[in-house]
């Protein structure tokens, strides 16, 4: 990996801490146990071959994952100082992990944590960039280097100003409604639901939609229209003064997933958090009064 890094024998023997003629000696070992050459050599530079571009991803992924053995041994026998990073909706951000993150901190306490609020886009482009461990939120676009694992789902309805709300989403047709902007993935995941054709409400002629859960709450909360939003998003705070009612005639709900960059091994701390994270999040959930269905694997 390191020869193939630098493209230098020279370099990478520096970089290892050993003579030349001794990386040279083990990399023709190899070689010779294999059939096949890694590298080309010439006086003037040294270049991967095809078969050592095949075989690079899979030295890398056998280091990682043994790296990750070792890392597992070792917390296993002191307390461990690591990191969790992620990207998560503003719902399940603002209603669920709060208690889930306390949780896991109470019996991990030198784990740091570094928690972003996004738009499903963003989550999903944060994860594929690795600027996070993974994500928690809506599959705003299934992308192809993701892994989609579903956590919960929660059901529709409408947040309003008054109790006038009705359970039926023909009882909508003639409101004045707020949404939420396309980049969002409670917008991604109601067009999909409408798109099915299961509810008579269209998501044409929009007069007015903002980019963030806690800017609708503020319009609602002026009068300025009703919303429909899941209800794990109307138990933030943002809705504490508003009315919501979930909608049955039909009844229709959201999935949201755990987001991760196939076939990237995360640290031990996200291993460990993301294990504790299911079991916690059923309760928590039913401590606030949520109607929510924990997905199974």
């Amino acid at each position: 990996m390191t020869v193939a890094k630098l493209s230098s024998f020279t370099a990478a023997a520096n970089e290892l801490h050993l003579t030349q003629s001794t990386l040279t000696t083990q990399i023709k070992q190899l070689e010779a146990h294999i059939g096949l050459e890694l590298f080309n050599r010439t006086t003037r530079s040294v270049t991967t071959t095809d078969a050592g571009l095949s075989f690079l991803p899979v030295a890398e992924k056998l280091l990682s994952d043994f790296q990750t053995a070792i890392d597992d041994v070792s917390a296993q026998a002191q307390v461990k100082h690591g990191e969790v990073t992620l990207a998560s909706s503003p719902s399940m951000l603002s209603s669920v992990l709060p208690s889930v993150v306390k949780s896991f901190r109470d019996n991990n306490p030198n784990i740091r944590f570094v928690m972003r609020e996004e738009s499903a886009g963003n989550i999903e482009k944060s994860v594929r960039q690795g600027e996070v461990d993974f994500g928690l939120g809506g599959n705003h676009s299934n992308q192809a280097d993701l892994t989609y694992t579903p956590l919960l789902t929660d059901q529709y309805g409408v947040v309003s100003l008054d109790h006038q709300g009705q359970n039926d989403w023909q009882d909508l047709l003639d409101q004045k409604m707020i949404w939420l902007s396309s980049d969002t993935g409670i917008r991604a995941e109601l067009e999909r639901v409408l798109s099915n054709q299961k509810a008579s409400l269209s998501l044409r002629d929009i007069e007015l939609e903002v980019s963030s859960p806690s800017a609708l709450a503020a319009m609602v909360s002026v009068g300025l229209g009703s919303s429909i939003i899941p209800a794990l998003a109307a138990s933030t705070p943002a809705f504490a003064q508003l009315n919501f009612k979930l909608l049955s005639k039909p009844k229709l709900v959201r999935t949201l997933y755990l987001i991760q960059r196939t076939g990237r091994t995360l640290s031990p701390a996200s291993q460990r958090f993301i294990a504790n994270l299911k079991p916690k999040l059923a309760t928590t959930a039913l401590m606030k009064g949520i109607e929510i269905c924990l997905e199974r694997d």
